[in-house]
């Protein structure tokens, strides 16, 4: 989980499809550059002239194949998942709780939020990215009333299941155990150093 569930959405998107599968909670964007278009988390953006956020991804794309496992949004409706190439939500005006926080980052209520590489957001406009807001609190502020204080690995890239991942051991006799193990693709996980309230206005 990379958004808490305190948030308020002032403006909502569903038109646009993420490439890359990812968590919600950090910064989609646009990038426009030698003749590439992408829409998803960057892994860089030192040319900044050519990246558009456009807001905080609303839910989960995962890696799916629905032939074979259930899709938890549409046989259950535990949470909101897509597909890489499906719409995926996001607002570019809200107030919301996240883990995606620059490593680096040292924000406190007030400052200017920027945009910083992988969907990640940052206090420090030196990282090239362009302004998308500012903090309501700092990271695990105990002042901020129902901010989650836990700091957990968020997936910047990758993710989700596929059938062919599946293993099945046999431990004892007449119990199977069913183990899932991730898709081939290459998983990106990095150590978030906490969670923030950000006012996301873009």
């Amino acid at each position: 989980m990379a958004l808490g569930p305190q948030r308020q959405i002032f403006h909502r998107e569903n038109g646009m499809a993420s490439l890359r599968a990812g968590e919600c909670g950090g910064v989609l964007c646009y990038v426009a550059s030698s003749g590439v278009q992408v829409i998803g988390y960057l892994g860089d953006i030192s040319d900044a002239e050519s990246v558009f956020p456009l807001g905080i991804q609303l839910h989960d794309v995962e890696i799916m194949d629905e032939g074979y496992i259930y899709n938890p949004w549409v046989e259950r409706g535990v949470r909101r998942v897509s597909k890489p190439n499906e719409p995926v939500a996001f607002s570019s005006h809200c107030q919301v709780d996240t883990n995606f926080i620059h490593p680096n980052a040292q924000p406190h209520s007030g400052k200017f939020a920027y945009l910083a590489p992988s969907g990640l957001i940052t206090d420090d406009a030196t990282l090239g990215g362009p302004k998308i807001g500012h903090f309501i609190s700092s990271i695990n502020d105990s002042q901020c009333a129902g901010l989650p204080n836990t700091s957990e690995p968020i997936t910047v890239f990758g993710g989700g299941w596929v059938r062919g991942q599946y293993m099945k051991k046999v431990r004892g006799e007449g119990q199977n155990i069913f183990e899932i193990q991730e898709p081939s693709i290459e998983k990106v996980v990095i150590q978030s150093p906490g969670w923030c309230r950000v006012r996301i206005r873009i």
